[in-house]
């Protein structure tokens, strides 16, 4: 690099810490411009375009300069963080992997490698990888909480409180450590204890996403005393610590353009792959209304495989699909364009990716794989191009109660409509519509589930699902919550229980100050 080009480098960085992205976005193209390959005006370019969304961009750029510069780690961890954030789960975890391989005490690696393995369901991998870099960091903080969120999530609940309780003792201020010790300490410890943690940690700078962990999980504190409204003031407090640009106006658009793509003759408008997708069953539905619940009770059949939240058919509609007919529009907008035989070859990698997963979790031939990402409701007509005889179970539950379980649980990925009531209200009524429209025109094997009847009725409602799956019945399904499993959601404690009517009407001690749902809903108060 030229003299020339290392001064104007340093000044498109001090831009970028200042946060003048613009100014930094244009001083790191005119270094391209006379170096295309320079990796550090690649790699920082690439971070601008991951921030701003254009993830087709971002992941070109953070490609080139790990590829150009492959014994930076930090550079390969990046790579891997956004390849995991965009859904390409193999290629996230190969790149963690080369950052270990080059600095095996990369914490921030190791966290990535470790969450994604995490949801996997990989535990023995993610446990190693801790254990490595706690031998270089045995008195590290933020890695015993690794283990101890690794541990957790691996239902071994008091190993890991075992482990992170002795931090807190120890004054341990790490957001991390301090977060899972709280969560578990209304089990095995002193929730009284676990408020002064939290604040501690506050005090200390916790930032970004674990401070919102952690006012969250104080206001689950304050909610097991009995004190409502001290409650919903602080997961108030909670969900505005979320920064949101959520727009209704733009998310009604949204909807209006899917539901004019996929009219009644969208069979003669958009193609269809060549495979049927037969064994595939996606769990759709509203955040916290079942969809965990129901794809754990597919999965304790023997002859199942619950891939959990898989972020691969959005990614398909962002990147791959658009990529692979060389649109410069995402769907919906490319549906039109795809070809049977893009379609196909989209469908027949993801099938096999799926496959993969699941003879690396033990079933090696399943008759029924499940995705239950609850945001594929969205894109029920792209699956429906992909895989026109797979099976969609929509979970549907009281929409108050549904809402209000939003509002009241902390969610690590995604989901920016649920940190206002008024938008929690308004996506729900969207969604409602948008599956109503699927049913009316696809074709799909479609099963409507009703929370409430489920847990009213469990087995008939359990032999319903496991019939429209196509699978013969098992009694393993009616104790679903023996399975050792994984579930890498917010119900992953729920579905280890037996199902219950705890969480049925749980808004109604909140409904003094729900107003701006109930009016996005059209519900009128209990109470009115």
């Amino acid at each position: 690099m030229t003299q020339d080009s290392q001064a104007l480098l340093r000044q498109g960085v001090a831009h970028h810490q200042a946060g003048r992205l613009r100014q930094a976005e244009q001083i790191y193209r005119q270094v391209l411009a006379s170096n295309p390959n320079e990796p550090n005006a690649n790699q920082m370019l690439g971070r601008i375009a991951l921030s701003a969304g254009h993830v087709r961009q971002a992941l070109a750029l953070l490609r080139k300069s790990a590829a150009a510069a492959p014994q930076v780690a930090d550079w390969q961890r990046m790579l891997g963080d956004a390849l995991r954030q965009t859904g390409y789960q193999d290629d996230a975890l190969n790149a963690y992997r080369r950052a270990l391989k080059l600095k095996p005490d990369d914490y921030p690696a190791a966290l990535g490698a470790s969450t994604l393995l995490m949801t996997l369901g990989r535990f023995d991998e993610a446990f190693g990888i801790c254990d490595t870099i706690l031998k270089a960091r045995p008195g590290s903080g933020p890695v015993r909480a690794m283990k101890a969120i690794t541990l957790d999530q691996a239902g071994q609940a008091e190993t890991a409180w075992e482990t992170a309780f002795p931090l807190m003792e120890a004054g341990e201020s790490d957001a991390g450590a301090t977060w899972i010790a709280a969560r578990l300490s209304r089990r095995f410890g002193d929730p009284e204890k676990a408020m002064g943690w939290i604040t501690r940690a506050l005090e200390a700078g916790a930032s970004g996403q674990w401070r919102t962990a952690l006012l969250f999980t104080r206001a689950d504190l304050i909610a097991a005393t009995g004190e409502p409204e001290a409650a919903f003031i602080a997961y108030t407090e909670a969900n505005q610590s979320v920064p949101s640009q959520w727009s209704t106006r733009l998310h009604e658009q949204y909807i209006d353009l899917i539901i004019s793509t996929y009219g009644p003759d969208w069979k003669s408008d958009c193609a269809r792959s060549d495979i049927g997708g037969e064994q595939l069953v996606f769990v759709v539905g509203m955040p916290r209304s079942g969809t965990s619940l129901v794809e754990q009770i597919i999965a304790s059949h023997p002859e199942a495989f619950g891939c959990g939240e898989l972020p691969d058919i959005r990614r398909i509609g962002k990147i791959d699909l658009p990529q692979a007919v060389r649109s410069s529009h995402p769907w919906p907008r490319c549906a039109g364009s795809a070809t049977r035989e893009a379609l196909t070859t989209l469908a027949r990698t993801h099938v096999a990716s799926l496959k993969r997963w699941a003879a690396l979790g033990g079933c090696t031939s399943p008759r029924v794989i499940t995705d239950k990402m609850p945001s594929n409701a969205m894109l029920v007509g792209l699956i429906a191009q992909l895989f026109p005889r797979a099976r969609v179970i929509h979970c549907r539950r009281d929409p108050v109660d549904t809402c209000v379980s939003c509002y009241t649980t902390y969610f690590t990925n995604g989901n920016p409509f649920t940190h206002d009531l008024e938008h929690l209200g308004h996506y729900h009524v969207h969604q409602e519509r948008l599956m109503a429209h699927w049913s009316e025109v696809l074709d799909l094997p479609m099963l409507e589930v009703n929370h409430t009847q489920l847990v009213r009725e469990p087995e008939q409602g359990i032999r319903e699902i496991i019939e429209f799956c196509g699978l013969p019945w098992n009694d393993a399904c009616l104790r679903f919550h023996e399975s050792g499993r994984h579930v890498g959601t917010a119900s992953y404690e729920q579905v280890r229980r037996p199902i219950n009517d705890e969480g049925l009407s749980k808004y109604r001690v909140y409904d003094p100050w729900l107003k701006p749902l109930r009016d996005a809903l059209g519900v009128p108060s209990d109470s009115g």
